[in-house]
């Protein structure tokens, strides 16, 4: 069992494969981050070009999803023991209202729990009330927001706004990212910066924990 196949695994959509990929590359030794960074995270972007190019459809994007999620349920606590002892932060993470797509929120959040942050899961379709009181009680650096269809993206200048009004805007970094979230779009969204995929946005994270 290799990287590779259980990249492939998740392309294909293939959920008990990827479970037991997963567990054999665990068993042998095989770092958690490197599972997410050269195996699911490929994996999705592979499928996300072919879903443009027409080579896939939503009905593969689901299976796919699937299969990353089998993957990710398993990592996730590794990932969690890996991070232990190099605390950076706290993040605030959640799609935003509308929207209930969660794989990529789930990526971001695995790989940032190995990056050493302690991460809020306020899961999907999050109203900006729900954000608000996560800011109140958790006291984070970052929330991140995140919009996979084009309609939820526009919730996050409204998410924004409301930050602004219940006076909790300026304790916090607004981190953003998704399938239908760009890089053009961070001024005009009023967040802070951007995440392309998981990968950055653990970078960008990073960043911003260190300008706190």
């Amino acid at each position: 069992m290799s990287i590779e196949s259980l990249k492939m695994a998740i392309v294909d959509g293939d959920d008990e494969t990827a479970k037991a990929v997963t567990e054999e590359l665990v068993k042998a030794g095989t770092a958690p981050l490197d599972v997410m960074k050269s195996a699911v995270q490929p994996a999705l972007t592979e499928v996300s070009d072919k879903l443009v190019s027409g080579e896939m459809f939503i009905s593969d994007l689901i299976l796919t999803g699937e299969a990353a999620k089998a993957c990710i349920n398993l990592i996730t606590p590794l990932l969690e023991k890996a991070g232990g002892g190099k605390y950076l932060g706290k993040v605030v993470l959640g799609v935003v209202e509308g929207d209930t797509h969660d794989i990529g929120k789930d990526i971001v959040k695995a790989m940032l729990i190995g990056a050493g942050f302690d991460v809020v899961d306020l899961e999907t379709n999050v109203l900006p009330s729900r954000f608000i009181e996560a800011i109140k009680k958790h006291n984070p650096q970052i929330v991140g927001a995140s919009a996979y269809t084009s309609a939820s993206a526009h919730e996050i200048p409204k998410l924004n706004q409301a930050l602004i009004e219940a006076n909790v805007r300026d304790r916090i970094k607004l981190l953003i990212g998704g399938a239908s979230v760009y890089r053009d779009d961070v001024p005009t969204y009023g967040a802070d910066d951007f995440g392309y995929d998981a990968l950055e946005a653990v970078q960008v994270a990073k960043r911003m924990v260190r300008g706190a």
